[in-house]
């Protein structure tokens, strides 16, 4: 471990000693473990702690307080005993089958629909339920009406449009991909209203919330409006994408590419940096011989993303070629 690490985790442990209930503290300590090998005994610890003291938060539910089963079958199964317990003590608690079906569900979605599946027969009227059934289950048709209920509930998670937008898509659903994109937009052009040009700062992480904070006067203010950066261009992104998904399969190419470049037209936002764009626009339009325009989408998406093999797959959609990575 490198010692600026080490040093900082030392600290945070010492001030943890003295606070063991600070859920502030655990949940910077589990921030600073992502540096940490997923299957390092300091980082289950704490994992494991914070899931016994606050197993009914987000953060708990998180990939990073979770691991994989096949890298680190030892200390997932560890983990998974403590869901196990909490569930064991907890039965019919509907936020703690979520969290257990969080953990379980990237490695194996049909038994974490079954846990949800479980829970919902207890609790039918738990919106996380429907929200967590509608995110991982494999059945497109299933995950939009899911995530239809959870909304209808009132599930408020910031990304359930968004959620709704490729759900329906995949449904194959018109009416329902577009109803979500639209209310995407409505929310894009909210945002513009409000925050005007600062929706356009190029800056990113660390940079970003330094200008945001010199031009607030509060932290509270300058997080708000780093959410509101980073929300208008995942919204944006999606909407678009999700629009011109329907243009494409309605054998409109030029709608279809105007919405391409509509959705790479956007600043940094923390999820389309980590995880990348969506390709679903980008194969459709690929598959009505649009070669080019999916290429030129890569190179301007490379203004946030800008993973190694980018420049491979351009030459390959030059050539054309379709890129593994378009298969996924």
């Amino acid at each position: 471990m490198i010692p600026e690490l080490e040093e900082k985790l030392q600290g945070l442990e010492e001030q943890l000693a003295a606070d063991p209930e600070s859920e502030e503290l655990r949940q910077e300590i589990l921030y600073e473990c992502l540096a940490v090998a997923d299957g390092e005994p300091r980082r289950i610890h704490h994992a494991l702690e914070y899931i016994r003291r606050f197993p009914r938060t987000a953060v708990a539910r998180a990939p990073f307080v979770h691991v994989d089963q096949a890298t680190f079958p030892e200390a997932f199964a560890r983990i998974e005993q403590e869901w196990s317990r909490l569930r064991a003590e907890q039965p019919s608690d509907p936020e703690l089958a979520q969290g257990h079906a969080a953990l379980v569900a990237p490695c194996d979605r049909a038994r974490a629909v079954g846990i949800l599946d479980e829970a919902l027969k207890q609790n039918p009227d738990a919106s996380g339920l429907w929200l967590e059934l509608g995110r991982i289950c494999p059945d497109p048709t299933r995950s939009l009406s899911a995530l239809q209920r959870a909304r209808a509930l009132g599930a408020s998670q910031p990304n359930l449009l968004t959620w709704l937008a490729r759900a329906a898509i995949e449904a194959v659903d018109v009416v329902a991909a577009e109803q979500a994109a639209n209310e995407l937009l409505a929310q894009v052009a909210e945002a513009r209203s409000i925050y005007g040009d600062q929706l356009d700062w190029p800056e990113r992480g660390r940079d970003l919330w330094t200008r945001a904070r010199s031009t607030s006067n509060s932290e509270a203010t300058a997080q708000t409006l780093v959410g509101a950066i980073n929300d208008h261009a995942y919204r944006k992104h999606w909407a678009h994408t999700t629009l011109g998904v329907v243009a494409a399969r309605n054998g409109d190419a030029a709608k279809a590419i105007q919405h391409l470049r509509e959705s790479a037209s956007v600043g940094g936002d923390f999820r389309l940096s980590s995880y990348g764009p969506s390709l679903l626009l980008a194969r459709e339009l690929c598959a009505l011989g649009e070669w080019d325009a999916a290429a030129d989408y890569l190179e301007a998406c490379a203004a946030f993303w800008n993973p190694e093999p980018l420049r491979g797959w351009v030459q390959q959609l030059r050539d054309p070629q379709m890129p593994e990575r378009f298969e996924e």
